[in-house]
């Protein structure tokens, strides 16, 4: 399960992660006449409906078991690729690589990171998915202080790393951010799930990630005009800031579980959205 999890979470999250190379490739070749913002709405699409989807996965997750969903995100995925590789237009790239691989990609990402939780005790599961060592200091210092810690070092990153200038500086504070961005997505799962009952695991972990997706789109799209317009340093001033925010609310939600779990589950709902501005950062 753990290396199932692992290879499909690689071949969905990792894959939109890489949109990068498609975004050169596509303003070179077949979208040669369009803006890079304008290609940059493919991304944007694709992750708001992983995100947004989630939800309803994971709440069908909860009703009839992961087999029909993985079977179906799983086909839709390997189509919506064959039917991009045959795009010419821009809203062909729309629809293929940004909606129907956006909902087949959802229909594989909430399942895989909830069933490991379900299954396997504590966070450790769930965080071997993506990293290991955030995992096992969640077990010994709690789950929302290591998110508190992995978000607002992320934040403290983002706003540093224009000011590098060397190669080996560059190295070091890209190495130090994907460590910890890495840990903010598992941990904030397992945040979620300490929320949960074993009932209700994937409606929990995939609303979780639906309040990620109006800002997951949003901040793809806004981090390039302000790249273009107003150079890396607002980016950097942009993304820091709203992780810093975001992990502000961590420790509010954390006061909020262990008083009831309402009011937690409501604002760890709310600062699920700062991932987007994270991912935002790593997209582009």
């Amino acid at each position: 399960m753990l290396l199932g999890s692992f290879t499909g979470v690689f071949c969905t999250v990792g894959f939109v992660n890489s949109f990068g190379l498609f975004e050169e490739y596509y303003a070179k070749v077949q979208l040669a006449g369009e803006s890079q913002s304008t290609i940059a709405w493919i991304e944007a699409v694709a992750v708001f409906f992983i995100f947004s989807v989630s939800a309803v996965s994971g709440a069908l997750l909860d009703a009839i078991g992961p087999r029909i969903l993985l079977l179906a995100g799983s086909v839709g995925s390997v189509f919506s690729l064959m039917m991009t590789s045959l795009c010419k237009e821009f809203y062909q790239f729309i629809l293929a690589q940004g909606i129907l691989l956006g909902i087949s990609q959802s229909l594989l990402t909430c399942p895989m990171v909830a069933l490991v939780s379900q299954h396997i005790k504590v966070i450790r599961g769930a965080s071997l998915i993506s990293r290991i060592l955030p995992g096992f200091l969640a077990d010994r210092y709690g789950r929302f202080n290591c998110c508190f810690v992995a978000t607002f070092l992320s934040g403290l990153i983002a706003l540093c790393w224009t000011k590098v200038t060397s190669v080996a500086g560059l190295v070091v504070s890209s190495a130090a951010y994907g460590f910890s961005s890495g840990a903010i997505l598992s941990l904030q799962q397992a945040c979620a799930l300490q929320l949960a009952t074993p009932q209700n695991m994937g409606l929990a972990v995939g609303v979780v990630m639906a309040a990620a997706s109006l800002s997951a789109m949003a901040g793809v799209l806004i981090s390039g005009e302000l790249a273009e317009k107003y150079g890396y340093l607002a980016l950097s001033i942009y993304s820091g800031v709203s992780l810093l925010v975001g992990s502000l609310l961590l420790l509010v939600a954390k006061g909020g579980s262990e008083a009831g779990g309402v009011w937690g589950g409501l604002i760890l709902f709310l600062s699920g959205g700062e991932i987007g501005q994270e991912l935002a950062m790593i997209l582009n």
